[in-house]
């Protein structure tokens, strides 16, 4: 986190890193543990956000991320969100609507095909937005907040794009994004 400060980053993602396998880990205590960073984060200046990983034992779904961002009590409390995720974990977009708008300022923005279950999803299946069937438009309009804009960061994990280049690929991942995101 003093790295991050040092560079004028303001947010840091704390996920399930380490915990994502069994046994299951009580709320209450992954609770505990983000308190901790968030105080840490609280002297950096930094602010962690509670991530969620639908592949984890461990913070796969979102009522999970927002009972530790909400039972920590903490004002710096923020949950970080991803489309691929929702699905992997088995959340609903539905319950996005249960996510305060202030506690999302980051979301990330991938896509999913066709075809392929949650339980057989994994990273590399990660395609760009529009490239895909995730309710993305729906995402977005639930999570749209004027008076706090949630930033969009493209995170893909795909095979393919890492044989392209790197500025191809970012130029692409930015206009499909723009393309999803026009009109909302």
């Amino acid at each position: 986190m003093d790295l991050l400060a040092q560079i004028g980053c303001p947010r840091i993602a704390a996920p399930p890193s380490g915990a994502t396998g069994l046994p299951l880990i009580n709320l209450d205590v992954i609770t505990e543990r983000y308190i901790s960073i968030l105080e840490m984060g609280t002297k950096t200046g930094v602010i962690p956000m509670v991530e969620m990983w639908g592949g984890s034992a461990n913070l796969k779904r979102i009522a999970e991320v927002l009972y530790v961002a909400a039972a920590s009590g903490h004002k710096n409390a923020l949950v970080l969100l991803d489309s691929f995720h929702i699905y992997k974990g088995g959340s609903s977009v539905e319950s996005l609507a249960f996510v305060g708008k202030d506690a999302i300022a980051v979301f990330h923005m991938n896509d999913y095909p066709a075809g392929i279950s949650p339980a057989k999803i994994s990273e590399p299946d990660r395609i760009y937005t529009g490239d895909g069937i995730a309710p993305l438009r729906q995402i977005l309009q639930t999570l749209k907040n004027p008076a706090k804009p949630v930033v969009l960061s493209l995170e893909v994990f795909n095979e393919s794009y890492y044989k392209q280049d790197a500025l191809l690929v970012a130029k692409t991942g930015l206009a499909k994004m723009k393309a999803v995101t026009q009109g909302i």
